[in-house]
């Protein structure tokens, strides 16, 4: 049998169509680059374009990030009233105090019936004259030291400790029924935080308040933390036997071997002093004779 023979027409047209598509790929990838580079160039003439005009309105630019810096903080100080003078509680936003936020002040006056202690608010920003023409000796926020039940002797603690140093930080946490500010009051130094001392707990180390329950906090975590600073203050006078506290103890194997000691140095005390008189009794009895002899001689001369 004879072998088929190729056709030449096919052939050829096979050729032609496989170079036109290898053709028309590179035309492909010439307008994808072309494509790129003017993208590209697009690009960079826009980013020289915005450099160009910042370089030239350079000053411009500037002062409105200054602007716009300064008006930031305007309303950052108007939000959190860095001016303002707090005389009143219900001068104090509500988001203050439900937020437990901490204030500065100073000790004014100390009122009975319900126990407050008076303290003049000073803010953020404290104006001199402002605070010459708004001073009011009788007037201040009532303070209430929250979750303590003074005792006997704390008010007069009170009005020599606040007297000494009048400077306070008030952690507010609620406000009372008798529309005052419970909150921790801390003894400060040049509103430094390691320079403070908490009066809360002072009074209960020094046994002249017992721990009460803090109502009104919604800050869970917050009041047992603070719960648990005061019992620890309260369980510390009471082991020392401070103020309310003291009481006779049972007397321990110490106390009782202390009391044996000094009843043996009396009685070696007492014994010695009668041997004492013992020892010396002829001696004493001689002296007495020669002084008798000796008057006696004299009053026959």
């Amino acid at each position: 049998m004879a072998a088929p023979t190729e056709n030449p027409v096919a052939g050829v047209c096979e050729r032609k169509t496989q170079s036109n598509l290898q053709i028309s790929e590179n035309m492909t990838d010439e307008g994808r680059s072309v494509r790129v580079e003017k993208n590209e160039s697009h690009l960079a003439n826009t980013f020289q374009m915005c450099t160009d005009f910042i370089d030239e309105h350079i000053r411009l630019f500037r002062t409105s990030i200054s602007v716009t810096a300064a008006i930031g903080l305007l309303v950052i100080a108007r939000s959190i009233r860095v001016y303002q003078r707090f005389r009143r509680v219900s001068d104090i936003p509500e988001e203050f105090i439900s937020k437990n936020m901490k204030l500065y002040g100073r000790f004014v006056a100390l009122r009975k019936e319900p126990v407050h202690v008076i303290v003049q608010h000073t803010p953020i920003v404290n104006f001199e004259w402002r605070q010459k023409r708004e001073s009011d000796s009788g007037s201040g926020l009532p303070v209430h030291l929250a979750g303590l039940e003074l005792q006997e002797g704390s008010l007069e603690y009170l009005q020599d400790r606040l007297g000494t140093q009048p400077s306070l930080r008030f952690h507010m946490l609620c406000v009372n029924e008798a529309n005052g500010l419970d909150c921790i009051v801390d003894l400060v130094k040049w509103k430094l935080p390691f320079r403070r001392t908490s009066l809360n707990e002072e009074l209960l180390r020094q046994g002249l308040a017992k721990v009460s329950p803090l109502g009104g906090l919604r800050d869970h975590k917050l009041q047992t933390r603070l719960t648990q600073r005061l019992l620890a203050a309260e369980l510390r006078a009471e082991k020392k036997s401070r103020g309310v506290w003291t009481r006779e103890r049972e007397p321990t194997k110490l106390d009782v071997a202390r009391a044996g000691l000094v009843k043996v140095r009396d009685g070696l005390t007492s014994g010695v002093a009668v041997l004492v008189k013992v020892v010396t009794l002829p001696w004493r009895g001689l002296s007495n004779l020669r002084d008798f002899l000796r008057r006696k001689s004299d009053g026959e001369s």
